[in-house]
């Protein structure tokens, strides 16, 4: 471990200017200590005297003949909230509940961004126990009258006309088990005339469509075989005989068979066990597309050999062990989800080449499989951020769509409407109308599987989703948050962040087809970025040749035409140099009311920084095994880059008895949140606001109940553009007295050679690190304190962390922190007065004031 201490930099009391003579860079003192030594350092990491924090004390504000360009002063939260309501802040039955329940939309006094908004509310384990069969009634009054009153089978509502401009007040009640009614609040709501208007599709419309549907449903419903082959061979010749090529390799292979059941002691080192597990996905994917390639290719061509090699397959799969094998849904629900997807299609596909006894065969599997999913349904209600559920609700869909009206299968009608009713939540649980997925940049890339279900909706009823604001705009997050880099980045937050292919990984499997879905020029050319895509023969899904063979063909590209990007649903920003430049700078923040839960970490307010298309600050740690040593301490907030204090005490702290108290191992939950307050550009600055006061608490000993561990805990980032500079403010307080911690993660090392600054080089970029009114100390060390635990044969190299440690504890921390791209000579002016805090380079500046933000010209 490498330490250094850092000088005083900005304490803002007269009696103090004694100390200039010790600290390095201070302007208004005359220059820098120890002559020419510091100059040479200062020169070597690309500083100069300009860089400055005033000692004296001044007013609160930017300079007296500076001209205001912009404030932004929660912003984000007022763009979504009328300005002339005052939010009710009574508790109810369901505001008790946390965020992992379900989230309650539309809040009070929240505006309406649709003409037809799906009400929903979080149930959790006060759902029902009624026998009724839609327990929860529904009343919407308009400007003080009533306007509507229906019930729901579920914990969400979709209004079934479009509303007028006005003013909207629902609740929602049921009846307890002891005969009581229980009823939530008002909440108002407000539609005006900037809401838009979008299609309206109940359960009803999914079933009716789906159960007259010919078959086989695989291929697009009113599209003819010899069309879509025209249109296929057409328009995506080279794929299609990719896709030929492939039908020949899977009919000289053998037919997969279940693999057998292995106990973790027939495993030496115990992520091997946990390697083993996830590989029963794949290879249940593999043959689940086997019969879905073969299928498809015989549905279209009418080949005998291609049908007898699929129905083979299909049959063997239905020797798969349902109950007790493993890919049963106990076991390992992602290989059941495939298993009884590729059942579903070989059913649908072969359904004309199979005997009554075969057909009577395959359905039987498939009823015992969908029957073990249908529970899925009610947890989901009751617990809505459940992420394998969100995906298996989407699989069930896609089987469902494929057997509802078939005789041999009378409740799959049901089963598809309560599917469908789930899926228009459950797929959206996890951000909101702007598109964005919370959970996590990796597994956002994962569970873009939604788009084969949207595809197959479409292919089978010919209903069109493509406009839903969520699924609309789901390419524009991965697009924020991941370079179109063939050299490759990792991604920001969440499990699997370390990893760097999804991009071309995921480039045909989802971009290339969801371009073709949307019809958005900015998808297409997310796709196209990458010139290699022009050219690829990669295997293209099935989704994406039913897309083309119903007639869908590539929008013109169009660079997007902004850089930054706010998704306050999902709590996640992206400020970006230049979208189109593969070797961007790009700054991504993440303060999310979906807090550390799942495959979320304890990171609220941190944030990682690519500098010319590199990796120089990044969220630090593996996931290799859910709940390892290893993983908690990846989960833990001095893993990223935040705010920590006493020794690494952060956010969603558990139980302790310890005295003093000590960093413990994140809980699991939604109740340690951050929030997006502010975003927006003005005069070449970026900036970005996060509010995680709510995320630094430790629980008591009841699991529902928590002590705050700070009052306040403010971040903004400034990012100026032009000259590549980060400006991060924190502001921070406590009633306890704290050491405060600066925590920053990367893949090299931190050079400390220089007092009061660090600096990390990864190729031809590098960065520069200083703090202003921070008197602290700086440590380094390349290890882990839980080392990695990677299965046998993977590489898990070590990273570079370094923690800035306040000198003295206090009870607020005000500091801005300067991170210069290219360690550049640019002149950075601070002054620091209190929680005020003013920066300037050349003739533009920002102002931090607590939770507000101002953009000004000198």
């Amino acid at each position: 471990m490498t330490t250094q201490n850092s000088p005083t930099l900005g304490q803002h009391k007269l009696s103090i200017l004694a100390s200039c003579m010790a600290t390095i860079m201070l302007s208004a003192c005359g220059g820098a200590p120890n002559g020419a030594t510091a100059n040479k350092d200062m020169a070597r990491l690309g500083l100069n005297n300009g860089d400055s924090a005033s000692l004296k004390a001044i007013p609160a504000g930017p300079p007296p003949a500076s001209q205001l360009v912009a404030t932004f002063d929660s912003n984000l939260l007022k763009s979504r909230y009328s300005q002339t309501c005052t939010a009710n802040q009574k508790p109810d039955f369901i505001s008790v509940l946390p965020m992992v329940f379900g989230k309650i939309y539309p809040e009070d006094c929240a505006i309406a961004n649709n003409t037809s908004p799906v009400l929903q509310w979080p149930a959790g384990n006060i759902y029902p126990a009624a026998t009724d069969t839609t327990p929860w009634n529904i009343q919407i009054n308009k400007d003080g009258k009533s306007y509507l009153t229906a019930s729901s089978k579920f914990p969400h509502f979709q209004i079934p006309a479009e509303l007028p401009a006005g003013e909207y007040q629902w609740t929602v009640n049921y009846k307890a088990s002891n005969g009581n009614i229980i009823a939530s609040s008002p909440r108002r709501f407000f539609v005006d005339v900037s809401a838009v208007s979008l299609p309206i599709i109940t359960p009803k419309n999914i079933v009716d469509a789906a159960k007259i549907a010919s078959r086989p449903r695989g291929l697009p419903h009113n599209v003819s075989r010899e069309q879509m082959l025209d249109n296929i061979t057409s328009n995506a010749t080279a794929p299609f005989a990719v896709l030929n090529a492939k039908i020949k390799t899977i009919q000289a292979q053998k037919v997969i068979t279940e693999p057998p059941m292995m106990q973790p002691g027939d495993f030496t080192v115990p992520t091997d066990y946990t390697r083993w597990v996830n590989s029963l996905n794949t290879t249940a994917t593999t043959a689940a597309s086997e019969i879905a390639y073969l299928g498809y290719m015989a549905a279209l061509t009418n080949d005998s050999t291609t049908k007898a090699a699929g129905k083979a397959r299909l049959l063997e799969m239905t020797k798969w062990d349902a109950d007790k094998g493993t890919t049963s849904f106990q076991f390992q629900d992602q290989a059941a989800r495939q298993v009884l997807l590729g059942l579903a299609k070989g059913y649908d596909y072969f359904y004309a080449d199979l005997s009554a006894q075969e057909r009577d065969q395959v359905i039987a599997v498939i009823k015992n499989r969908t029957k073990q999913m249908v529970a899925l349904i009610t947890s989901i209600h009751t617990k809505k951020l459940n992420s394998h559920g969100v995906t298996d609700v989407g699989f069930m869909v896609n089987v469902l769509l494929l057997l509802a009206g078939d005789s041999n299968f009378p409740e799959a009608e049901t089963y598809l409407t309560d599917a469908y009713n789930t899926f228009l939540i459950s797929s959206t649980a996890f951000g909101g109308d702007d598109g964005a997925f919370q959970n996590g940049n990796g597994y956002g890339w994962y569970v873009a599987t939604l788009l084969e279900t949207l595809v197959t909706i479409k292919s089978v009823t010919g209903i069109d989703l493509s406009s839903l604001p969520y699924y609309a705009k789901y390419p524009d997050y991965l697009m924020a948050f991941t370079a179109p880099l063939y050299k490759e980045l990792m991604v920001p937050f969440g499990d699997d962040h370390a990893y760097t292919y999804f991009y071309l990984a995921s480039s045909f499997d989802t971009l290339q087809p969801y371009a073709l879905f949307t019809q958005n020029a900015y998808h297409q050319w997310y796709f196209e970025a990458n010139a290699q895509n022009a050219t690829n023969q990669t295997l293209r899904p099935v989704t994406y040749f039913n897309l083309v063979g119903m007639g869908q063909r590539p929008v013109t590209k169009k660079t997007p035409d902004k850089n930054n990007w706010y998704f306050p649903d999902a709590g996640l920003a992206s400020l970006t140099t230049d979208i189109s430049n593969a070797n961007r700078s790009s700054l991504a923040f993440r303060s999310s009311k979906w807090g550390a839960y799942n495959h979320s970490y304890a990171d609220q307010n941190s944030f990682t920084l690519v500098s010319n298309g590199k990796d120089m600050l990044i969220s630090s740690g593996y996931y290799f095994s859910y709940g390892s040593p290893h993983h908690l301490q990846t989960r833990a907030s001095k893993s990223h880059n935040v705010l920590t204090f006493d020794g690494g005490i952060g956010q969603s702290e558990a139980a302790s008895s310890a005295i003093p108290l000590k960093p413990t191992n994140p809980v699991d939950t939604t109740d340690s949140s951050g929030d997006l307050i502010n975003g927006g550009e003005a005069n070449g600055i970026a900036i970005v606001t996060g509010d995680a006061a709510k995320a630094y608490r430790r629980q008591a000993p009841a699991p529902t109940n928590w002590v705050p561990l700070l009052n306040n805990a403010i971040r903004s980032i400034a990012y100026f553009k032009e000259e590549k500079i980060s400006v991060i403010y924190d502001w921070a307080t406590s009633t306890t007295p704290r050491k405060w911690e600066l925590n920053f993660h990367a893949l090299q090392a931190f050079d400390l050679s220089t007092p009061g600054f660090a600096k990390v080089v990864n190729g031809n970029s590098s960065i520069c690190i200083y703090h202003q009114n921070f008197p602290s100390s700086m440590a380094t060390t390349d290890q882990f304190e839980v080392p990695a635990d990677p299965p046998s044969g993977t590489l898990a190299p070590n990273q570079f962390h370094l923690r800035s440690t306040a000198n003295q504890a206090s009870t607020e921390l005000s500091t801005v922190t300067v991170i210069k791209e290219n360690c550049s000579a640019t002149a950075v002016n601070v002054s620091i007065n209190g929680s005020d805090a003013v920066v300037s380079i050349g003739s533009k500046g920002v102002e931090f004031n607590q939770k507000v933000v101002n953009i000004f010209n000198n």
